[in-house]
């Protein structure tokens, strides 16, 4: 099963995701959860995820702050990044440090989650991660 840890800053958006996605049956297990980029990079050194699904903006590290920092160690986690903005500057940085998609919140369902976690399969497969 790939390991999958939720990062946002609004306590309902992280309970949201949790329930919007039928995990297992994506062959995902949730390992954390983190309100901002530190304690996310903290949990990352400790849980060793294959993926992370991370909100842009958030406090004491931002999200693109947190996917530069985890870009710089060994077996990085694939990232999925989701933001509240359509900005096409942020998504287009995220995905320059490889993040494999950006997601607004405002139109997540469990379809586009799901093909987020089929987008980060092969990069989590490719790393040699499972």
């Amino acid at each position: 099963m790939y390991r999958v840890i939720l990062v946002d800053d609004e306590p309902i958006i992280l309970s949201g995701i949790k329930f919007l996605i039928d995990w297992t049956a994506q062959n995902c297990e949730i390992v954390g959860t983190a309100r901002n980029g530190q304690q996310a990079l903290e949990l990352i050194d400790k849980a060793a995820p294959d993926i992370v699904i991370c909100d842009i903006r958030m406090p004491v590290k931002s999200g693109i702050e947190l996917l530069e920092e985890a870009n710089e160690r060994e077996n990085a986690p694939v990232f999925i990044m989701l933001t509240n903005y359509q900005d096409f500057d942020l998504a287009r940085q995220t995905l320059r440090l490889r993040a494999v998609d950006y997601l607004v919140k405002t139109q997540l369902d469990p379809a586009a989650g799901e093909s987020s976690l089929h987008m980060a399969e092969p990069e989590c497969d490719e790393g040699g991660r499972l």
